[in-house]
């Protein structure tokens, strides 16, 4: 029976009473945040229009949805409907 603890080495994070190394990973955080292709937050739109957003994609991913299940459905009674015409007429 193994017992699992937060306080050993295995993980990758830092064990028990050690603390993390902030000056490490500085570099890293300048250079993300110095990228172009992540949009700032002056850059990000504001919460109603990231709401509208939202709002249309479910919209559009719910149609998307019941679309699919409507060709399922149709494709189902064609394969049904081609079943009971080979049994009906078997000989």
């Amino acid at each position: 029976m193994s017992a699992v603890t937060g306080a050993g080495g295995g993980g990758t994070g830092p064990a028990g009473d050690e603390e993390p190394d902030s000056a490490a990973d500085a570099p890293a955080r300048a250079d993300a945040s110095a990228r172009a292709d992540i949009p700032s937050r002056a850059d990000a739109p504001e919460p109603e229009a990231q709401a509208r957003t939202r709002r249309a994609h479910q919209k559009h991913n719910e149609r998307y949805a019941w679309w699919a299940l409507a060709y399922f459905l149709f494709g189902l009674h064609i394969v049904a409907f081609v079943m009971i015409y080979a049994v009906r007429h078997a000989k």
